[in-house]
């Protein structure tokens, strides 16, 4: 398909630019050629060198000027780059081409003689339709009016493309005609009643200047119809050569037929139309059937073109499942981690808490039986006293005095830390939350605080680095709707986020931070919604990182060292999952804030 359109379109189109542009540089040479052989038959007195056949009006000398002007000022103009040197030396014969032609109208339409016709040369009164010595024709100087305004107008860093090529179609149809009134025997065809007439090489010379200023730029104004790529330019480079070349032959031989006698001026009409309608019906045949095949061969292209988007679409289609696979799977087992860390934690929880239930509830008992004893013995020492050198011995053995202080004490602290241990075991089960599996309203504090206790150890200090600060800002928030142990994976993913990020800072010796904190705000916010904030003071994420942070598999972390699904199974769930939002806001050394917002109440499970 794509050879195809490359031979359709391309190679064509860029083909027919360079070759026209050749024709352009070849065609300002014609002028340049022609307008030096007149100034030498004019310097030497050699008549053929002015007229190029005997009998015939000769070439005026302010005419080859500017022949010869024109022909030098598009050859500069092909020398790319055109410097602001070469654009001024334009410039300048461009306004000597335009002064000569308006002054010679001038001459014309007054009658006044301003001196510039025979400033150079003198030519006789009696020189072949001239009307007055060495003065080019009307149509002479009105062309030359039209190559002036054309190169001023090529000068220009930005030329009218449309205007100049209009001016130089316009001086080609009066050169044209001046041809082909010459080829006729024609002399209204080339001249204007008794004016001076055009001469045949300066017909030549101007129509070969106009081809030069049509073609300098074919990409570029009306000349883009027939370089162009669609069928329109097909047709075009079809029929303008013929529709140009074909009638004046036509109608010269059909011509030298009547003129010779055999035939009428009607029959010769009668033959020109029939010849015209058979060659220009012919020539549209030819450019329709090829337009046709054209047709057929982009058909075929756009079929080919259509199948391969279909396969690709397909491929498309395949490789976004393979994507949303692979990411299913991986969430899969990122769950299934999570499931299983929460069934671990809930099981330590559970087996911890039954001794520590019996510890805790034997401690009462214990202090009881202690208080019992302590007063036997004190019993003891009232009835019996020191008398026993024996029991003596031993009371300052054991130290009496101090255990009957110490022992309450230490029952006391050994009550206070079963009760710790209960407290710790509880906050385990917030976090794994295995019997709420279904939506319903929790504390989220207490999600938030025993993530942080799963934490602990990674925010306590090390001798390689400080440990990390926890600042709570907790607000007054009553209890949200959602399911609980999907909500502590994402405070348990963007913490662990936090906590990496302020581990990456400390090992950087150019980082300045003095105490790695992380702050954790909750608030009530409008339309029945909580905002939650976790905020670091690391070093921050630069904007192309944090538009891809959600993205699945996108991670910073070295190879083994993340998945790159914690944050984007975060986004899943906070908006997928409890319709809410999840965003990052975070500049390269300010750190980042993840901003939470769920519904306090959900419209439907």
């Amino acid at each position: 398909m794509d050879n195809i359109l490359l031979n359709l379109k391309a190679p064509k189109s860029s083909n027919l630019i360079n070759t026209l542009q050749s024709i352009s540089k070849a065609a300002s040479i014609l002028p340049l050629s022609i307008g030096c052989i007149v100034f030498i038959g004019w310097i030497f007195d050699i008549q053929i060198l002015k007229t190029v056949l005997p009998g015939l009006v000769t070439m005026k000398t302010n005419t080859a000027i500017i022949s010869i002007l024109g022909g030098v000022s598009m050859l500069l103009l092909h020398q790319q780059p055109v410097t602001k040197l070469l654009r001024r030396t334009i410039q300048a014969f461009a306004v000597i081409i335009l002064l000569i032609g308006l002054l010679t109208l001038v001459e014309h339409g007054t009658g006044w003689d301003l001196g510039i016709d025979q400033l150079l040369f003198k030519e006789s009164a009696t020189a072949v339709a001239t009307s007055s010595p060495n003065r080019m024709a009307p149509n002479t100087a009105l062309v030359g009016v039209m190559f002036g305004s054309a190169l001023l107008l090529l000068s220009q860093p930005r030329p009218n493309y449309r205007l100049l090529q209009f001016l130089a179609i316009g001086s080609f149809l009066i050169a044209w005609l001046a041809i082909i009134g010459y080829a006729y025997g024609i002399s209204n065809f080339y001249g204007i009643g008794s004016y001076t007439k055009m001469a045949l090489n300066t017909a030549v010379a101007y129509a070969a200047c106009s081809i030069a200023i049509l073609l300098f730029r074919p990409d570029r104004g009306f000349i883009t119809v027939v370089t162009s790529e669609h069928a329109g330019g097909i047709m075009a480079k079809g029929l303008f050569p013929a529709a140009i070349g074909i009638p004046p032959i036509m109608g010269w031989l059909l011509l030298l037929g009547n003129r010779s006698g055999f035939y009428d001026s009607e029959v010769g009409l009668s033959l020109t139309v029939i010849l015209d309608t058979i060659i220009f019906a012919t020539l549209i045949w030819i450019n329709a059937r090829f337009l046709g095949k054209i047709d057929n061969q982009l058909q075929q292209a756009e079929e080919q073109s259509r199948i391969f988007e279909i396969a690709a679409a397909q491929a498309e289609q395949l490789q976004k499942a393979l994507q949303e696979l692979g990411q299913t799977q991986a969430q899969l087992i990122q769950s299934e981690k999570m499931s299983s860390l929460g069934q671990m934690v809930a099981g330590v929880a559970h087996e911890i808490n039954n001794p520590v239930n019996f510890i805790y509830g034997n401690l009462t008992h214990v202090n009881e039986y202690t208080q019992d004893l302590l007063s036997l013995i004190d019993l003891y020492q009232e009835r019996i006293g020191e008398s026993d050198p024996e029991i003596k011995n031993r009371l300052e053995e054991i130290d009496l005095d101090f255990l009957i202080e110490d022992l309450p004490k230490t029952l006391s602290s050994m009550k206070v830390g079963a009760d710790r241990i209960r407290k710790i075991v509880l906050t385990l089960r917030n976090f794994s939350r295995l019997d709420e599996a279904e939506m319903k309203a929790v504390n989220i504090h207490e999600g938030i605080d025993s993530t942080l206790l799963i934490l602990q150890n990674r925010l306590k200090g090390k001798p390689e680095r400080p440990g990390i600060q926890i600042i709570k800002e907790y607000g007054d928030l009553p209890e949200v709707e959602c399911y609980a142990s999907q909500l502590n994976q994402v405070f348990m993913n963007i913490t662990n986020n936090a906590i990496d990020a302020l581990q990456e800072a400390k090992g950087n010796p150019e980082e300045t931070l003095l105490t790695p904190t992380i702050t954790i705000s909750t608030k009530v916010l409008q339309q029945n919604r909580v905002g939650i904030r976790i905020k670091d003071n690391g070093p921050g994420m630069t904007e192309t990182v944090k538009q891809r942070l959600f993205d699945p598999f996108f991670t910073t972390k070295p190879v083994g060292a993340g998945t790159g699904l914690g944050l984007s199974i975060s986004h899943q769930i906070v908006v997928e999952k409890h319709g809410g939002r999840l965003e990052c806001r975070s500049q390269p050394g300010q750190g980042a804030e993840f901003w939470m917002e769920i519904p306090i109440r959900q419209t439907s499970n």
